[in-house]
């Protein structure tokens, strides 16, 4: 869980206050493909948890079910769509500049 939180403080200070302050949409563009692996790795990492032996989709004190399998998969794809519409804007940026 704290893992969780740290991975989205640093998602969340490189999205609002590094990338703005960088003037370079290239670089941007690389900051932003960082930050969508990153924030993709937290939830994959939680799915793959149920590949250990004996691990449960949940603690046993909260019951049965497995929420995080339909739950995660959404995240990493609103994270990879917001990055996608990212992207695209940086690039029409970059084409501007070029011509």
């Amino acid at each position: 869980m704290s893992m969780g939180l740290f991975i989205g403080l640093i998602t969340w200070y490189t999205l609002y206050f590094l990338l703005p302050s960088i003037q370079s949409p290239l670089l941007q563009l690389a900051h932003l493909h960082w930050v969508v692996v990153l924030q993709s790795l937290i939830y994959i990492s939680s799915l793959t948890g149920i590949l250990y032996p004996g691990a449960l989709w949940m603690d046993p004190q909260f019951g049965e079910g497995s929420p995080q399998l339909y739950g995660f998969p959404v995240f990493v794809g609103l994270a990879w769509v917001g990055w996608y519409i990212e992207r695209q804007r940086l690039l029409r940026v970059v084409l501007k500049r070029t011509q």
